[in-house]
């Protein structure tokens, strides 16, 4: 599954959820089989890890947690591809939803929509 043993991944996860603000999900925790559904149905893959970025930084923290683990990475916006090229088996999930942040500048006209605003 991965280039980590196991126990050294239950380590790197632990690890990796004291970096981020955002909850940091693998296969065993409460609350992962609901997080990694998309609304198709007819998709069913299980990611090594999934971090529920809230922010920037807990994106930056992710990339660097999969690049050490050599894992591969996915990013989940709106979770909306018809084939699932949002989620993959064995990989690290970026999972972008929690940021739905919509900021307005009605002064200057501006809109400003965080990654997982759909």
């Amino acid at each position: 599954m991965t280039t980590i043993a196991s126990t050294s991944l239950d380590a790197a996860f632990a690890e990796l959820r004291g970096r981020v603000a955002g909850p940091v999900l693998d296969p065993r925790s409460p609350g992962y089989d609901e997080v990694r559904q998309v609304w198709n149905g007819a998709v069913d893959r299980r990611p090594a890890v999934i971090i529920r970025c809230s922010s920037t930084a807990d994106v930056v923290e992710a990339i660097r947690f999969a690049r050490g683990a050599g894992l591969p990475i996915a990013v989940r916006g709106g979770g909306h591809s018809i084939p699932g090229l949002c989620i993959c088996d064995d990989e690290v999930l970026i999972d972008l939803q929690p940021m739905k942040i919509v900021e307005v500048d009605a002064e200057r006209r501006l809109a400003t929509a965080g990654a997982g605003v759909v």
